[in-house]
């Protein structure tokens, strides 16, 4: 199952830009241009292909409208980033698709082609609440931002053309899933794959860094933005309320609450959404059928008691993982708040941040502790023994402890 959806999810982890205006994100940019004279562009047709692929491979059962996917990938890979619709909205509609219909489907199909003893019914795939042209509108919408979130400078009219010759490319192989193409086939397709790897490792990377020392740059220039030197590199940073006392020594203990996103508004973490998916999770063992009464009892605790550990959480200042939050806590107090705007070294690790992104950390102190000892971290949830395991688990933060590190106590300001 992971398998067959691979490329589906690989296409729904997206960027979504955020909306704050005073963490000064950069413009997600639209590259995608139409021109039908311009020479043959390999980058362009290699992505149609990877458009199209999954809907003649592992989603042929869906029966993808191919001539509406055309027509809407036109459409949306001409919109600019800022109209582009709300692709966490398509990503939630999406999922419980998958969940309702989609999944039930696809294990049903499974279990039918491993027990052929088994006369086993496939659900129906669509129904009056899901339709064909619905599935088509997600594919198209989802495809197409994969393009335009990575900023790729792709030609609209060769990307139509890589996604109407998928299926030459697949020939009488398209009844077969991914795994079982022939070697000559996925040449074929490594090959068009090539360039896409290509531009995520070497232009992608050149493209942000340039983008972002264009925007630290502007950012510098806003009002309240004070330079900051850690080692040989130059951070920004604001004061949005100063706060009381102040960390006076690397063993002060501190509770925080913080926002990191990517330079162009995507969250990558937060202290409010490891929150929201532990009390989405106990949603979800509530409504867990396949529980035993015991196990939901059990679950819903432990996640319970995760929660209180987190909103209660407090740790020694040495053991902050972050860099930048550890050399800017001394800028501001107990209930003070401070915006930092740093180059991607200063970025923790994050499957959504691309290459040489900068980022935002945005951060509130809300309890210190003199010469406080660390208290023990809250445990995670073990495996459950049941058939499902919980899902939405809690992301790992920048302000977890970690072993070793040191708190500079002076702050050396840059020049300007």
């Amino acid at each position: 199952m992971k398998k067959i959806l691979f490329m589906v999810a690989a296409m729904a982890t997206l960027v979504s830009c955020g909306s704050h205006g005073e963490f000064y994100f950069d413009d997600v940019e639209n590259r995608a241009y139409n021109n039908t004279e311009a020479e043959f562009d390999s980058l362009s047709y290699a992505y149609g292909v990877e458009m199209a692929l999954p809907l003649y491979t592992q989603l042929k059962d869906f029966d993808c409208n191919h001539e509406l996917f055309i027509e809407l990938a036109q459409q949306y890979l001409a919109t600019d980033a800022e109209s582009f619709p709300d692709i966490e909205t398509v990503n939630a509609e999406f999922a419980k698709f998958d969940k309702e219909c989609m999944r039930p489907y696809m294990i049903a199909k499974q279990r039918r082609m491993f027990d052929h003893s088994a006369d086993l019914e496939l659900p129906a795939i669509y129904n009056e609440k899901y339709t064909r042209d619905m599935f088509t509108k997600w594919m198209s919408q989802m495809a197409s931002y994969m393009i335009v979130s990575a900023a790729a400078p792709v030609n609209i009219h060769y990307v139509v053309e890589g996604i109407k010759g998928t299926k030459d490319i697949i020939g009488d192989q398209q009844e077969n899933a991914m795994i079982r193409l022939d070697s000559a086939t996925q040449a074929r397709l490594q090959q068009h794959r090539s360039y896409i790897q290509n531009y995520y490792r070497n232009e992608l990377p050149k493209y942000h860094m340039t983008r972002t020392e264009q925007w630290l740059k502007r950012v510098a220039q806003q009002p309240g933005v004070q330079p900051l030197a850690i080692g040989n590199d130059t951070v920004y940073y604001r004061i949005n309320n100063p706060g009381g006392v102040k960390i006076s020594a690397p063993t002060d203990s501190v509770s925080l609450d913080y926002e990191i996103y990517s330079y162009r508004g995507k969250l990558l973490q937060s202290s409010k959404t490891q929150l929201k998916s532990l009390e989405q999770r106990i949603i979800d063992t509530k409504a867990n059928k396949e529980l035993t009464d015991s196990a939901r009892y059990a679950m819903i605790r432990q996640s319970e008691k995760i929660i209180n550990d987190l909103k209660n959480h407090i740790a020694p200042v040495s053991t902050i993982r972050m860099e930048v939050i550890k050399h800017c806590l001394s800028l501001v107090g107990e209930y003070g708040s401070i915006t930092v705007w740093a180059p991607t070294k200063f970025a923790p690790p994050s499957r959504d941040l691309m290459p040489n992104e900068g980022i935002v950390v945005d951060f509130e102190v809300k309890r210190i502790v003199p010469g406080s000892a660390a208290p023990v971290m809250p445990e995670l949830p073990k495996k459950s023994t049941q058939t499902v395991k919980p899902s939405n688990a809690p992301e790992k933060t920048g302000v977890e402890p970690a072993q070793g590190g040191r708190v500079p106590m002076k702050i050396v300001p840059a020049k300007k």
